[in-house]
């Protein structure tokens, strides 16, 4: 994998993508908010999701119900439950084991600074003041 810059919700940070087919992840973005990086596997399973009902042009099909609370009628678009195949996420939260999988699977771990992207506000405990008590 190589790490490249990136954004996120508006805010720089640090991804890899897969260099070649044997990889075993699709991508992983450190999160700056969640101070996590998260990763999608190419290992994927089954999941059920709400999808918009389509018509046989590939259109949205469409519904008028009625609000209980005001009487107007709505026009709301029809699902429909679908299995979908999902990439498997792993999230890791320790920095010291988001820098060992950057070692492991970074090709250019050691000419990126991916470490700037990792700042996080820590609190600092405040010096206590001799007040000769």
């Amino acid at each position: 994998m190589m790490l490249y810059t990136t954004a996120t919700n508006g805010e720089k940070t640090f991804g890899l993508l897969p260099l070649n087919s044997d990889c075993p992840f699709n991508e992983a973005i450190y999160m700056p908010k969640l101070e996590a990086l998260a990763i999608l596997s190419k290992t994927t399973r089954d999941t059920f999701t709400m999808l918009e009902r389509l018509d046989e042009n590939g259109e949205v099909t469409f519904t008028n119900v009625k609000d209980k609370e005001t009487g107007k009628m709505k026009h709301l678009a029809k699902q429909q439950r679908v299995q979908v195949a999902t990439p498997w996420e792993y999230f890791i939260n320790e920095k010291d084991e988001i820098r060992e999988f950057i070692r492991m699977y970074a090709v250019n771990a050691d000419s990126f600074d991916y470490a700037k992207f990792m700042t996080s506000l820590e609190v600092v405990e405040q010096p206590k003041i001799y007040t000769g008590q």
